[in-house]
């Protein structure tokens, strides 16, 4: 039939009663709403790290005075301008100054320092079936007479030779002779 609704026919509601259903619906959503942001806000709140919450916690500490030989654990380092003292100070070089490390050369994992105490003592270099050798330090003065032109990763820079004696030990121990 013309003008018929499949909806059934809704009882007549005054308006301040829908008006009130609504207010009362707003103000029950309202504070779960509200609730349920302020959770989740306190959720982000915790799991977010503040600067006063940043903490570095060092379990063990290994410094490597020659690049690409064993490291040496220490309980406790100076942290220079360069870095941890001592770490990586000397690294072994070919004859045209290019760094060799232990992907090229893999005795180099055999050769194992002593850490020296304080910058006037001897660097110690040991390896198996070797014994050791003492490097004295070349420094001061003395370094700028045996600096050269090395290159690290591409990179140019200034090294300071540490001597023949300790050259033919190293060459010795890669096999170089």
């Amino acid at each position: 039939a013309a003008g018929s609704s499949w909806l059934p026919a809704l009882p007549s509601v005054p308006w301040w009663a829908s008006a009130l259903l609504g207010i009362l619906t707003f103000l029950f959503v309202l504070p779960e709403l509200h609730m349920s942001l302020e959770r989740r806000f306190n959720d982000y709140k915790r799991a977010r790290i503040t600067p006063d919450d940043r903490v570095i916690e060092v379990t063990s500490l290994v410094v490597y005075p020659v690049k690409s030989a064993k490291g040496v654990p220490v309980p406790t380092s100076a942290l220079t301008a360069r870095g941890l003292r001592f770490d990586r100070q000397w690294m072994v070089v070919d004859a045209e100054g290019d760094f060799v490390t232990q992907r090229t050369h893999p005795k180099l994992a055999l050769l194992e320092p002593a850490l020296p105490t304080s910058d006037d003592e001897s660097l110690v270099l040991r390896a198996p079936g070797m014994g050791y050798i003492e490097v004295p330090v070349v420094r001061g003065k003395d370094a700028n007479d045996n600096t050269k032109r090395v290159t690290i990763w591409g990179e140019k820079c200034d090294g300071v030779d540490q001597g023949d004696d300790v050259a033919k030990w190293i060459c010795t121990l890669l096999g170089e002779e």
